[in-house]
């Protein structure tokens, strides 16, 4: 019992700090009104923010492209998952119904049998919003 009433002080310590909770429920709101259409699950929200660490847009001269099944092992879901969820975030989604238009998907230069993917124009965007809303949260 005192554990968990140990635990329950901290939580409690660190929601104190309100700007962070306040940028979170921001940032989420801001995500789930960028398509009218489509709903933005946790998970498809966490593939993305993969994909903005890991996309080719970061990628530097003589880097090795990641590919879609190094990152699903990487955020820890299968590869057919995190197919599933960059379609719903790229431009095309399925059976002719669009996409959120976040992120692209290539064939990896070096292995046609493995995809790439990065940010389009739109994703960026969004990451950047993103950013401002936690930055002003910090200050």
């Amino acid at each position: 019992m005192a554990i968990i009433t140990l635990l329950l002080v901290r939580v409690l310590r660190i929601m104190r700090n309100t700007k962070i909770i306040k940028a979170q429920l921001e940032a989420s709101r801001y995500m789930a009104g960028y398509s009218e259409t489509l709903m933005l699950p946790v998970t498809v929200l966490s593939t993305f923010l993969g994909v903005a660490l890991h996309g080719v847009q970061n990628a530097r001269p003589g880097d090795e492209l990641m590919s879609l099944e190094e990152l699903a092992e990487r955020m820890g879901i299968s590869p057919s998952s995190m197919s599933a969820h960059l379609r719903y975030l790229s431009a095309n989604y399925r059976d002719g119904k669009p996409g959120m238009g976040l992120v692209f998907l290539s064939d990896h230069p070096e292995n046609r049998r493995k995809r790439t993917f990065g940010l389009t124009r739109s994703g960026t965007a969004v990451v950047e919003h993103l950013e401002g809303i936690y930055l002003k949260a910090m200050r």
